[in-house]
Parts: structure tokens; sequence; C-alpha cells
């Protein structure tokens, strides 16, 4: 009679131990992931725009995301504020540049330009700023289309995927 070789490491031989480690790995995976879960939970805590500035006040990030906030809320000029405070404690591109997205908002296109133009200088690999410019140089009237299209490129360059409306809108603008 041919009797079955058992396989597998010796400690999982035995249908008790089976049980016994299968459920000691089921535990430790359980608080594993639930200490992990805490971790992540506390880290996002701090882009949860309501919660921003309680959980870290007086910060260049909390005041960012403040912003945002008002921003996506059409208050721009509390968006406004709270940019500018973000920029009083750490100057940054990102920060400049929804500044200016918010004074475009409220169609001031020269002081948009002007905080668009701080952000190229802090960072001139951050293609959104390039984009916005170049959004924001068709709109003054009369319209700079030479700077527009230089900083299109270069927004485009940058990785930047302009939208398919505003490629229109140029060429329209270029062809009067």
């Amino acid at each position: 009679m041919l009797t079955r070789r058992k396989t597998g490491p010796i400690f999982l031989r035995d249908r008790k131990n089976v049980k016994k480690w299968g459920l000691s790995l089921f535990l430790i995976i359980l608080v594993a992931g639930t200490a992990i879960g805490l971790y992540f939970n506390k880290q996002r805590q701090i882009y949860i725009p309501s919660k921003a500035l309680e959980t870290m006040p007086e910060s260049a990030k909390g005041h960012y995301v403040k912003g945002k906030e008002y921003y996506y809320k059409k208050d721009f000029d509390k968006a406004i504020s709270e940019y500018k405070k973000s920029i009083k404690i750490k100057p940054t591109a990102q920060a400049y540049c929804e500044l200016a997205v918010s004074y475009m908002e409220k169609e001031d296109f020269k002081t948009a330009i002007e905080n668009l133009q701080a952000s190229i200088e802090l960072d001139s690999r951050y293609p959104k700023s390039e984009y916005a410019i170049a959004v924001c140089y068709t709109r003054i009237n009369p319209p700079d289309l030479k700077l527009a299209r230089e900083h299109l490129e270069k927004a485009k360059k940058l990785g930047y995927r302009v939208p398919e409306w505003f490629k229109r809108h140029l060429s329209e603008l270029e062809g009067e």
C-alpha cells in the first residue's frame, strides 16, 4: 500500500498547528493593518480642508489648503487672503500660482501675471504657471499673443496637457 508523503513545513503538517498558525497569522495581519490604517489616516488629516488650520496652525501648508477650500467655494477674496498668508510664511511656486488663478477668476489679469512671474522665478519647471500665464496674456487687452504662445510652448515642454479649447482660442486670436 502506498502512503502519501507529507510535504510542507513541519509545524503545518498537523491540522491543529495549521489552525493555530493560521489564527496567529490572521491576528498579526489584523494588528499591522490597523496600525498602518491609523498612520495613514493621521497623515491624511492635514489634507482635509476644514481641518487644515486646526492640525497645522500658522503653517504655510495649512493656509494653502484653506485657500484651496475657499477657491472651490468660489470665495476668491478669502482664497486670496489665505494664499497671501501662505506665501508670507513660505513662498512656493504652487502658492503663487494658485493666488494668480484666484486673481484670474476676479478678472484681474495684470496682478495674476505678476504673481505667475513670481511663481516662475521660484520654480521654472512648474508647468501650471506657464499655462496660466499664457491664458492671462490672451485675456489682457490687447492680447499679447507672442508671449502667450511662448509660455504655452514652455508648458507643453514641461509636460502640461493643454486643453483643446485653449489651443483653438489661441489659434482664433492669431488668425484675426
